[in-house]
């Protein structure tokens, strides 16, 4: 059975961030008749709080599964919505650092609380991302100021790996080549006895970086890692979880704004075919029903690991995407990063204290990212206010293998590593295991964007062009944080980019309404 929808202005592909911001702006710039499409039950993207573990007090704990942190403050337009509407108290700074980086990081342990605010200028660069121990696969706890000495000399390589950019530096190496070598450099100034042990802490900094940027460190590329716009502040936990900062963006919605469990099957934008102010969206519901919409502007938000599938399979536009959109489509790196917390009655850490990193041995490049998938696990941390949980960070194929493995098989395996690690047989079985599971998800594929070897930043600014007909209408536009250049893989890109499009349309349509119609 089929049915059709009436008529929309605009509609919206996706209720992640992007999606509801651009149709939350279009609404507060008075284009009210916006309606968003979402395939899932739920809204957020790949933003996805759950209650999951306990308080200390006893009451439920929630853990993100997706999006953990507001990633700088100074002009941040995340931080300053969450500010605004008082959901920053009290104030979680997670990482005294001007310098943070790009993506998710290590969980803090003993986070610094404040009121309010605190004031960006007192910030001052910490080792947070390397907060706890290393420990080695034969159960040692390697020198903890050893390990601070070679992470101030990753910090710096980190550091400079931006001037490759910004300095218009050519070169064809990949952030696993380059970041190999210098730290094989460093290594070589420490006395021949910690050596060895400061080779296994190199690892464990290169798998902290794999799911930091997203993906294995040999896809990507080193020329243009500087293109990334750091924002300085430190990062920012949200007490109440990131999901309440998409709900404000549905502040201004009517109650049939937001069509869950609606998965946009077709998207024909042939103006020939529909009239000179109609794409057709053909939808299914999870009913099995059919439904199609039409519309004068559509608004695509799904993720690049969608679009990717789409551009493959050659099923969701027609006519098909131009070649230019197509080929930089497939060139932008989509990230495979991953999540598992582990539930358990009773600590057996010390509360407050959990954070175990893992030097693992051998080379990075030479683990099996299938038969050896844990080996890309990074560190297993305490759950900052949920003190019976921890969460490990995995990427790169192993994330996605990680994922089809049976629930039983991933606890045996983080139990063992653990029981390794801290060489004490009697680390328990976890009560409950939740992980993330993105890169499988029909929804999703994938975690963030990044620039591959094959790719450059134009590919971003190609992939956010929209689609016009032949009297310069934007009929789709394209919206999320992999149109992002400057801000790609965050929160604050995909609401940036969500605005973009919304402010892309308000000012076609004042300009020109009548064509519009």
């Amino acid at each position: 059975m089929s049915r059709s929808a009436p008529h929309h202005r605009v509609l919206v592909l996706g209720a992640g961030l992007a999606g509801l911001a651009s149709a939350h702006y279009l609404k507060e710039s008075g284009i009210t008749d916006v309606v968003v499409l979402e395939a899932d039950q739920r809204i957020g993207g790949r933003i996805y709080t759950t209650e999951f573990g306990k308080k200390a007090s006893g009451d439920k704990a929630i853990i993100e599964l997706g999006a953990n942190w507001i990633h700088g403050r100074a002009h941040n337009p995340v931080y300053k919505i969450a500010l605004e509407k008082g959901l920053l108290e009290p104030h979680v700074l997670l990482d005294r650092t001007d310098d943070c980086k790009k993506h998710e990081l290590g969980i803090r342990v003993a986070p610094e609380k404040q009121k309010g605010p605190p004031d960006l200028g007192s910030l001052v660069r910490d080792r947070s991302r390397m907060e706890g121990h290393f420990h080695t696969e034969d159960g040692r706890r390697v020198n903890k100021d050893l390990g601070d000495k070679l992470w101030e000399k990753f910090l710096a390589i980190e550091e400079d790996c931006s001037s490759f950019f910004e300095d218009n530096i050519e070169t064809s190496s990949t952030i696993a080549d380059h970041f190999r070598e210098r730290l094989a450099i460093e290594i070589e100034h420490f006395s021949q006895e910690d050596r060895s042990d400061l080779r296994l802490l190199a690892n464990t900094m290169l798998n902290y970086l794999s799911f930091h940027i997203g993906d294995n460190l040999d896809l990507m590329s080193l020329r243009y890692d500087g293109s990334y716009d750091e924002i300085p502040g430190g990062n920012v936990k949200i007490p109440k979880g990131f999901t309440e900062v998409v709900k404000i963006f549905t502040n201004n919605f009517d109650v049939d704004t937001i069509k869950l469990g609606t998965t946009v099957t077709n998207i024909d934008w042939d103006q020939s075919k529909h009239g000179p102010s109609s794409v057709k969206v053909s939808c299914s519901l999870t009913d099995g029903e059919e439904m199609f919409y039409t519309c004068d502007h559509l608004i695509v938000t799904c993720s690049l690991g969608v679009l990717k599938k789409a551009v493959e399979d050659k099923s969701l536009f027609r006519p098909e995407l131009p070649i230019d959109k197509c080929e930089s489509i497939n060139k932008i790196g989509f990230g495979k990063v991953n999540k598992i917390f582990l539930h358990y009655d009773k600590p057996f850490w010390e509360p407050g204290r959990a954070s175990v990193k893992l030097a693992w041995s051998g080379k990075y490049a030479d683990v099996d990212e299938k038969s050896e998938w844990y080996r890309r696990f990074y560190s297993f941390d305490e759950v900052m206010d949920n003190p019976t949980v921890l969460v490990a960070w995995i990427s790169s194929i192993a994330a996605v293998h990680m994922e089809q493995l049976p629930e039983t098989e991933v606890s045996k395996t983080c139990t063992a590593i653990l029981r390794q690690f801290l060489n004490n047989p009697d680390v328990p079985e976890p009560t409950s295991v939740l992980r993330s599971s993105w890169c499988c998800n029909p929804l999703t594929l994938g975690s963030y964007s990044y620039v591959s070897m094959d790719s450059n930043p134009t590919d971003i600014t190609t992939l956010s062009e929209p689609l016009y007909n032949p009297d310069r209408k934007p009929v789709v536009l394209f919206a999320g944080e992999a149109t992002h250049v400057q801000w790609r893989s965050t929160t604050h890109g995909a609401l940036d980019s969500g605005k973009r499009e919304a402010n892309r349309l308000v000012k076609y349509i004042t300009n020109d309404g009548s064509k519009s119609k």
